[in-house]
């Protein structure tokens, strides 16, 4: 079977012949099919597999020159690979065009939303600047991610007007570094990029495998919480919840109901701000936050996101199941 599954996407793999392995230095062929569909997955391996074979057989006929053979193989081979290497010609990926042939294919497979497509663009842009990235890739090294692991670790959050300047301009303006969380984040685009380039066939192995960065876990925690004196100001101060409570209520009651549900629910905003009214659900006569992937324009974390969750009696003596009634009337 040519056929093997990552990641919910089909890819394509082939063991080239021992016997052709003078003319193709490759020993296994793989790339991705682009699709999650079996059937169709199926029907493309049969397809390749069929077009590989017919190649195989005329390249044992003998009947051929190597300039024939070296143009066969170059036609009849899958385009993307990196390896192949003919009449001591050398085809060249960089690691820049790599990079996007990358995101262009997690765009395609829906695997990132346009957010994550953006913090790629803007890691690797950071990458770029300590590495060169115009270089092949097979020419990289596992010293040189090392050194953009260090950048990481002393590199503030990238703002637009650093996209000019040079790492160590970055570094000398002695802004607050990146936590260790988005730092490892940030790490873990460019690990993904190279088991990406190994999987399609690119390189043998990745060279990023194992890159990790750890946290201290005697450092003092890296998230601040909302003290009780922060609430108080908030909901006791603010003028959304004072003096402008009744106008915002009638006008723009998300804005009151945001915060309040984060607090007492737990949720990621995210999961709050694309609620629908049908995601209120009463079940066994309780009040409950139904967090699903039922429409095309909702995101989750991931798999274990989706969930039920029982409103907050706080919540609803706060008036927000009136809210709800209102809104589902409309």
């Amino acid at each position: 079977m040519h056929l093997f599954k990552r990641r919910n996407i089909y890819y394509y793999k082939l063991c080239i012949p021992k016997e052709f392995q003078k003319l193709i230095p490759l020993s296994i062929l793989k790339f991705s099919l682009h699709t999650k569909l079996k059937k169709e997955a199926v029907h493309l391996s049969s397809s390749l597999t069929s077009k590989y074979y017919s190649l195989f057989s005329k390249l044992r006929s003998g009947i051929y020159t190597e300039i024939e053979l070296t143009t066969m193989i170059n036609e009849g081979l899958y385009l993307n690979l990196s390896q192949l290497s003919l009449n001591n010609t050398v085809i060249i990926n960089t690691l820049e065009e790599l990079s996007n042939k990358y995101s262009e294919d997690k765009m395609i497979t829906n695997t990132w939303t346009d957010k994550t497509f953006k913090a790629y663009t803007s890691v690797f842009s950071v990458f770029s600047k300590v590495v060169n990235v115009k270089q092949d890739i097979k020419s990289i090294t596992r010293a040189e991610l090392q050194s953009f692991k260090a950048v990481l670790l002393k590199l503030p959050p990238m703002k637009s007007n650093h996209i000019k300047l040079t790492i160590e301009e970055i570094l000398s303006l002695n802004l607050k570094v990146l936590g260790v969380a988005t730092s490892q984040k940030y790490l873990s685009f460019i690990v993904s990029l190279f088991k990406w380039c190994e999987v399609e066939g690119y390189i043998n192995k990745s060279i990023a495998s194992g890159l990790i960065i750890k946290d201290d876990k005697h450092k003092k925690e890296s998230r601040v919480h909302y003290s009780i004196d922060d609430l108080n100001i908030l909901y006791t101060k603010s003028l959304l919840y004072t003096k402008d409570l009744h106008k915002v209520i009638s006008q723009h009651p998300a804005r009151v109901f945001l915060p309040l549900i984060s607090m007492y629910q737990g949720m990621r905003l995210n999961e709050i701000a694309q609620l629908y009214t049908d995601d209120v659900r009463l079940i066994d006569g309780v009040y409950c936050f139904d967090i699903n992937l039922n429409t095309p324009d909702k995101r989750l974390k991931n798999k274990s996101a989706p969930r039920i969750i029982p409103i907050h009696k706080e919540l609803i003596e706060l008036g927000f199941i009136d809210y709800y009634k209102k809104q589902k009337k409309m």
